[in-house]
């Protein structure tokens, strides 16, 4: 199926909490936080993705993804209604849509996503994400 997401899980300690999403790029180059600290908690989640092509979009205006029944949601009892918010496309439309700009023809390109309440970060590369856990700013 085209479009269809999968969990992502960039480190295995990963609160069961929807998150934010605050973004600093630039070309080629992008630092996601993905904010668990709005929900609980005192640490964020900073991804750093050499991603080719990226994007913040509200829900309307996001690349097209395909749900299944079977996709995890979240296990603590107060958001058990929000889906798992790290995600991978496979067979991504967005991604062929870009594929024959992007720069190594040769290596496999992946589309990540990073769903909040307000919105979706999405990404293409053919690096991978590199993750850590970094202190709440204050």
């Amino acid at each position: 199926m085209d479009n269809e997401i999968t969990p992502w899980i960039p480190l295995p300690d990963l609160p069961q909490t929807p998150c934010g999403i605050e973004v600093e790029g630039a070309p080629e180059h992008v630092s996601v936080r993905v904010v668990y600290s709005f929900y609980e908690g005192d640490r964020d989640l900073l991804i750093e993705f050499q991603a080719e092509a990226f994007g913040c979009f509200s829900e309307i205006a996001a690349p097209s993804t395909t749900v299944s029944a079977d996709y995890p949601r979240l296990t603590h009892p107060t958001y058990s209604r929000y889906l798992w918010p790290l995600m991978e496309v496979t067979n991504s439309s967005w991604l062929s849509s870009y594929l024959g700009r992007l720069w190594w023809s040769d290596r496999p390109y992946r589309h990540y996503r990073i769903v909040s309440d307000d919105g979706t970060f999405d990404a293409i590369t053919c690096h991978e994400p590199v993750a850590r856990w970094e202190a709440v700013k204050s």
